[in-house]
């Protein structure tokens, strides 16, 4: 069975924490959390994933605009 979405962390603060944005207490607690719950975690490593395959894609958009 699984956690509730309240037990979870926000998708919001996933993304932050993917992007290394969250102040030293948010990262702390978002750390703890993760420590302990499978489900974030994967879901983390989507969105870290997400976050590479976009950086990628507008690498390549600015360098085939570079060799106009």
């Amino acid at each position: 069975m699984s956690e509730p979405p309240e037990n979870h962390l926000p998708e919001d603060m996933l993304e932050l924490y993917a992007l290394d944005r969250l102040s030293g207490e948010e990262w702390a607690a978002g750390g703890q959390h993760l420590a302990g719950c499978s489900l974030c975690r994967d879901r983390l490593e989507e969105i870290k994933a997400y976050i590479a395959t976009m950086r990628e894609a507008l690498r390549r958009i600015a360098d085939a605009g570079e060799e106009r």
